[in-house]
């Protein structure tokens, strides 16, 4: 599982070995990833399956726009909700928008809307 570091912390078996904030690191132990997230140590990196209750959506997995901006492009690559995509898109660019977040979910729509024939 892909976390982002949020409070740096020592390895659990190597305790010279440390997480900085920002750090992205892959641990294999679900049940630890888990407890760390639980504590505020780390961020899931991985698309969440929360459900927006809005009548602008239908109820798919959606993405948390809050999240770095790497946790962002990797939850696009396997998000197919080209309509979801443009809201994200006019959300991310209005305020301060991201380059790299606008870019991913604009490299995104077109590859969707290829792949559709649009």
């Amino acid at each position: 599982m892909m976390v982002k570091v949020l409070v740096e912390f020592a390895d659990r078996d190597d305790f010279l070995k440390r997480y900085r904030v920002g750090d992205e690191v892959s641990f294999a132990d679900a049940e630890y990833v888990k407890m760390l997230v639980a504590r505020g140590i780390v961020e899931d990196c991985n698309m969440e399956l929360s459900f927006v209750n809005d009548s602008n959506f239908v109820s798919s997995p959606d993405i948390d726009l809050s999240k770095s901006w790497n946790c962002i492009v990797k939850s696009l690559k396997s998000f197919n909700n080209l309509d979801r995509l443009k809201q994200y898109l006019e959300i991310e660019n209005s305020g301060k928008p991201r380059a790299t977040v606008v870019k991913a979910i604009g490299d995104r729509i077109e590859e969707l809307s290829y792949s559709i024939g649009l």
